[in-house]
């Protein structure tokens, strides 16, 4: 399934179709994290333009007012550096984060 049908599917919005990489239920209280290509890191400093990890790093506060994490799996491709979905799982899992003293995050189901 591509992101609009997804999202669709799942109630879920973002800042941008294009470069978000985390998304939000407001109705169900829940974001939703990707997990690529089997890697459990959903998130790196390094990775993307500034704009999507601020993004990324904002919708994570909304852990803080009782939302909850939910995972999907992605599957891509690497192209000229820049990671490309190539489609997504149709499940969403409960999920928990870790974030280690490097900045990266990490998901694991519950």
């Amino acid at each position: 399934m591509n992101r609009t049908q997804m999202m669709k599917q799942h109630g879920l919005e973002c800042a941008n179709i294009q470069w978000s990489w985390i998304f939000v239920n407001h109705t169900e209280k829940f974001i939703v994290v990707q997990k690529f290509n089997g890697s459990n890191i959903v998130y790196e400093p390094t990775w993307g333009r500034v704009v999507s990890r601020n993004d990324f790093m904002k919708k994570l506060k909304l852990l803080d007012e009782g939302y909850t994490v939910k995972t999907i799996e992605a599957n891509g491709h690497e192209e000229n550096g820049r990671f490309h979905v190539d489609g997504y799982g149709k499940t969403l899992f409960d999920s928990r984060l870790e974030i280690d003293e490097d900045g990266l995050i990490r998901v694991f189901f519950n």
